[in-house]
């Protein structure tokens, strides 16, 4: 599969479409799998990682805007 060129501010990195998918899905899955545990304690801290998760798709959509 081919790499795509073009690369987009994540965080502190700077990242492919295929490298911020891949961390994305790595993050979603760790927090939806603590969510299914029922793990009370834990639903404030994952619930601020999926809000992070959100605000980075939500920067990175405003970079692929500005290039088109």
């Amino acid at each position: 599969m081919a790499k795509s060129a073009m690369k987009y501010d994540y965080g502190t990195s700077s990242l492919t479409a295929e490298e911020i998918i891949l961390e994305i899905e790595k993050d979603i899955s760790s927090i939806c799998s603590t969510l299914s545990d029922c793990d009370g304690d834990m639903w404030m801290s994952d619930y601020r990682k999926l809000m992070d998760c959100m605000w980075r798709l939500l920067d990175i959509r405003k970079q692929i805007e500005e290039t088109d």
